[in-house]
């Protein structure tokens, strides 16, 4: 069969016309047979009888003689064709009912082809095809091809008659749509078509609505394909176009006589060739082998359009006659896929078909099936369950007790707490007591599940309330007007007293009831249910009941004195509660105090002794806020004080002092700089904290330098003051260290136009090798040491006094030629790089870093230069993301990846991309670096990072557009895949002008399945489609029918959105 050039043809010309949503499939009767309906002789035969017997019952009532009843005999016999047949037994009719015959002359056919059953409720020829997206158009009068459709497809619409068509159809047909051009038992029997006049009335002489179709076949021109037609009604055949691709499925006669039989098949073919513009395939010598090859046919048809295995799975899961084991082994091939299980989860739900009902339970609760609902949660497998609960079996129950016990199951939903509290109420053998109490401590895990349906449950909210105790979680947040019960069994009576006793929840205690109600909501909920009377203690109200374990912890206590305080409890209770509580503590809180005042004499009464002092809390709450940091001195000290009281304060404050306030304390920093606020000032106060800063500089020097400096930086000032401190300054300068303030009083000389040069000879005075590096030796030097050290500092001085006094490089350069210190030389030559010839000095990781942190030009020579440094950088981890865009140029530009290995998965190489693509400038290496980027194994998705350049405004859209007409030529094995959403954003945005790269993107991810199956594929796919072309659109038909990341109904969807956008062009 294979081999037959015919049924390739066959093979191409379908899958063509499927991809053109112009495919027409006609159904004769002969597909019918196998399910009881009858052929045409047959129809007739049940037809005359049916109508004999009506005759006869009204035969009294309308005092008919016997000849009423002997003419359908007659007729029956007669040798006259079986459409004049037909018109006979309606002529007859019409005079036996009158006008009442045309309302009941469809009642045959409603009860034979609409109610009665079928022999078998599959069609094993119409399960194979109802699975393509054809038209479908037949003369016969029976239900059965939208039966099958439904099983598989969302879209089926049954066009009764020809006017229907015309009417309802505007002369237009579409894949689903399922034409019956003789009429339905529910058609308008005007339209029915069964007798000769019937046949004369539509076809010749009121041929409008047939016309219609006429017109559609010309302007449409689509493939058809006959199957159990005879091919014997001329004016279906009229209907195909010269231009036409047409097939028809015929049975083979074998008289034994096979040249005689050649000789008929080419007869017959060369007929509907040249006159039908049909191409005859034979399908076998008996009528029982069309099944078979219809199935292999659409088969063949399937593989040849591309679509995905796990596609047939699910239509195969959905056919109610398969045997047990393949659908068991067709259930197993999906169960990997959530969307795909679900889905056909969804569709046998909406079958509601006992015999598949009963085929999938057999196959989810057992295999690959079960294994992965055990891990993951199916809102559609608990519906099904829910659905079929009285289908399960004990076996089958003790399954879906295990799903549950695993913990993965979300419990938010209705169907799962239907199934769980069926087997509750039902008492099933699998959820005995002790069983249901481990599934509860299971579900109660769920913090929130008192707000699910299981919170009807009050012995599972028992152990969720203890739940909430031993998690420590304090955030419920419940309905006001909630009335939930709580049952604390004895296990959760004993554990709640435990965790209560706990050392670590004690402290709970320390604080006022008010703020424990306020400030943990697992608190305040078991106080409303203490008084709304809806805690219980094993069934039994707590109030009635109350466990003595229970009563004797604190918090118990706490909430029940409140209680009392507030609602008066029953005197008996009291009196037990009172014997709980230990009166000596007195830290109890002072909610007790209000409870002896009303209970003093029941107290006294059991001779305990009250303490005299008031009961109050160990802890009252406090308000929070951030520190406030304050000055040591007031405007009003320095007013008060003498000099001598404000220079002790000075010499005696800390760096830090916690003030009055648990929120504030005093800093010398804050100090200083209220300092210089005052000094900034022309009055009494400034004159009276200058001479104290002159006349104990040397007493303040030392914790105040700071302040100096800032002195000697402020202009505003006053001048004899900073000349004072400067001179001291200098005085006192060390040359053996250097820190951040040194910094500021050279810096702020080094910008003044007019300073004395001997600041100058200062700074370069200092042994630099003497300073600090603030680092381990065998540590690589980054720039937080440098920046942040004395020689660091010190060396950020001699560059600063380079850029503002240029005389001074000799002396500069010699200094830092100097150092001992090797990483910090480096580094210091690499931000001076321009004074030096670079092949005379050691260029390192150090010079590059120094280069990277003072110069924002790269250029080619600058690029060369660092070549060898950059690719030892690359080879291993970049610590300092300060330096990668710097890095990656370098790259870009002087080291080819393909020839240089390097390890890319070690690096983020995303900005590099963003470079690329942002940059004018066209990169020597860019090519190569994006092909090993998504060629080598690597642990960033830069397909993310490509999607993100979208957003961009610098983005240079040429080169991307460039590279993503190159992009088949990297992806096709790169490891990640893409999130559509993404994409989704930006072609919801208005006038986005990167569409046509967006596209491109899109389709070239799509092409090789780089697209991540999750809740956004199927929304942007559908988003996108408008926007595509008719041939982009079914390229990306094609690819979604080859993968497997939309279902079934899914592809249904885009296949209807893209024919009705093709419709619209």
């Amino acid at each position: 069969m294979e081999n037959n050039s015919n049924y390739e043809n066959l093979i191409d010309d379908v899958t063509e016309a499927i991809k053109k949503f112009n495919l027409v499939i006609f159904i004769g009767a002969g597909v019918s047979i196998a399910q009881g309906y009858p052929n045409w002789n047959n129809y007739i035969e049940h037809l005359i009888k049916y109508w004999q017997g009506q005759v006869l019952s009204v035969s009294g009532e309308k005092s008919l003689g016997r000849e009423h009843h002997i003419v359908f005999d007659l007729i029956s016999k007669s040798s006259i064709s079986n459409k004049r047949k037909v018109d006979l037994v309606n002529y007859e009719l019409k005079k036996v009912f009158g006008e009442d015959f045309e309302k009941r002359r469809l009642d045959f056919e409603k009860g034979y082809f609409k109610n009665l059953l079928p022999y078998s409720l599959v069609n094993q020829t119409v399960e194979s095809l109802a699975s393509l997206n054809a038209i479908f158009i037949t003369s016969n009068y029976d239900y059965e091809i939208e039966n099958h459709i439904k099983r598989l497809k969302n879209d089926v619409v049954t066009i009764n008659d020809l006017n229907e068509f015309t009417k309802n159809k505007n002369g237009r047909l579409r894949f689903g749509d399922v034409l019956h051009i003789h009429g339905t038992p529910d058609c308008d029997v005007k339209y029915f078509v069964s007798s000769s006049a019937d046949y004369s009335k539509t076809y010749l002489r009121n041929r409008n609505n047939f016309e219609n179709l006429v017109t559609w076949f010309k302007e449409t021109k689509p493939t058809v394909l006959f199957i159990g037609a005879g091919l014997e009604e001329d004016e279906i055949l009229s209907l195909l176009c010269k231009n036409s691709r047409n097939y028809a499925l015929m049975k083979l006669e074998n008289t034994g006589n096979q040249r005689a039989d050649k000789h008929y098949r080419d007869v017959v073919e060369e007929l509907f060739s040249s006159e039908n513009h049909t191409q005859i395939i034979w399908y076998g010598d008996k009528f029982e082998k069309l099944p078979l090859f219809v199935k292999e046919l659409v088969a063949d048809i399937n593989k040849k359009i591309g679509t995905h295995d796990l596609y047939n799975n699910w239509n195969n899961l959905l056919n109610p006659s398969l045997l047990q084991e393949e659908y068991n082994k067709n259930l197993d091939s999906i169960s990997n896929d959530f969307k795909y299980l679900s889905s056909v989860l969804d569709k046998v739900i909406e079958n509601d078909n006992n015999q598949l009902n009963q085929l999938m339970l057999n196959a989810l609760l057992r295999g690959d099936a079960i294994t992965v609902i055990k891990k993951s949660f199916i809102p559609a497998f608990w519906k099904f369950i829910a659905k079929n609960i009285e289908m399960l079996r004990d076996n089958e129950w003790e399954v879906i007790y295990k799903i549950i016990y695993e913990g993965y199951q979300s419990y938010f939903i209705d169907d799962v707490f239907f199934v769980y509290n069926y087997a509750k109420d039902n008492k099933i053998s699998s959820f005995t007591n002790n069983k249901l109490n481990e599934l509860r401590k299971i579900i109660s895990r769920d913090e929130d599940i008192v707000k699910s349906s299981f919170n009807k449950d009050r012995t599972l909210l028992g152990y969720w309330l203890v739940s909430t105790f031993e998690q420590q979680n304090r955030d419920l947040y419940l309905e006001e007007d909630s009335d939930i019960e709580v049952n604390l069994n004895t296990e959760c009576v004993n554990k709640l007293t435990s965790i209560l006793n706990k050392s670590e929840f004690s402290r709970y205690n320390y604080y006022s009831i008010n703020y424990q109600l306020e400030e943990y909501g697992n608190v305040e909920f078991i106080y409303k249910l203490m008084k709304s009377r809806r805690l219980f203690i094993e069934d039994e109200e707590f109030l009635e009941s109350a466990s003595e374990d229970l009563l004797s912890t604190k918090l118990i206590q706490k909430l029940l004195v409140q209680l009392d305080n507030e609602t008066n409890l029953d005197l008996e209770f009291i009196r037990r509660l009172i014997d709980k509580i230990d009166f000596s503590d007195i830290h109890f809180g002072e909610e007790l105090n209000t409870f002896i005042k009303e209970h003093r004499n029941i107290i006294r009464g059991k001779k305990i002794e009250i303490s005299e002092k008031p009961y109050r809390n160990w802890i009252s709450s406090l308000e929070g806020g951030f520190v406030s940091q304050f000055s040591y001195l007031t405007q009003e000290n320095l007013v008060e004080y003498d000099e001598s009281r404000v220079l002790e304060i000075l010499v005696n404050a800390e760096k830090e002092q916690r003030g009055s306030s648990f929120l504030e304390e005093k800093t010398i920093n804050e100090t200083e700089n209220f300092l210089i606020t005052v000094l900034k000032e022309s009055n009494e106060i400034s004159k009276k904290v200058s001479n104290l800063l002159k006349n104990h500089i040397d007493d303040l020097y030392p914790k105040y330098k700071r302040l100096y400096v800032k002195i000697i930086s402020s202009p505003e000032i006053e001048e004899n003051l900073r000349d004072i401190v400067r001179e001291k300054y200098l005085k006192k300068f060390n040359k053996e260290s250097f820190d951040s303030n040194d910094r500021i009083f050279f810096e702020y000389h080094i910008k003044q136009q007019n300073t004395d040069i001997d600041i100058f000879e200062k700074l370069l005075s200092i042994d630099a090798n003497k300073l600090s590096s603030s680092r381990d030796d065998n540590n690589q030097l980054d720039i937080f040491h440098y920046v942040n050290s004395e020689l660091g500092i010190y060396l950020q001085s001699l560059i600063s006094l380079f850029k503002n006094q240029p005389k001074y490089i000799g002396q500069i350069v010699q200094k830092i030629d100097s150092l001992d210190d090797s990483k910090y030389k480096e580094l210091s030559q690499g931000i001076l790089l321009n004074l030096y010839d670079y092949r005379t000095i050691n260029v390192t990781y150090h010079t590059f870093l120094g280069f990277c942190y003072s110069h924002s030009i790269f250029d080619i020579e600058v690029a060369n230069i660092f070549k060898g440094v950059v690719e030892s950088i690359l080879k291993e981890k970049i610590k300092d993301n300060q330096i990668l865009d710097r890095v990656y140029l370098v790259a870009l530009d002087s080291i080819d990846p393909t020839i240089d290995s390097f390890s890319l998965s070690k690096n983020n190489y995303s900005q590099m991309i963003n470079i690329i693509f942002t940059k004018d400038y066209e990169f020597r290496y860019s090519k190569e670096w994006l092909r090993e980027l998504f060629q080598q194994s690597s642990r960033v998705n830069y397909l993310e990072t490509i999607s993100n350049l979208f957003y961009r405004e610098d983005l240079k859209k040429d080169k991307l557009d460039l590279f993503i007409n190159e992009f088949d030529k990297y992806v096709v094995n790169y490891s990640f895949k893409l999130s559509l959403h993404r994409i989704k954003y930006n072609l919801n945005r208005e006038n986005s002008e990167h569409f046509d790269l967006i596209r491109a993107f899109f389709l070239v991810l799509l092409k090789h399945d780089k697209l991540e199956n999750d809740i956004f594929y199927f929304e942007t796919v559908k988003d996108i489609l408008p926007q595509l072309s008719s041939k982009e659109r079914l390229d990306v038909l094609r690819e979604i029918q080859r993968q497997s990341n939309c279902t079934p109904p899914e592809i249904e969807k885009v296949q209807r959105i893209i024919e009705n956008l093709n419709l619209q062009e």
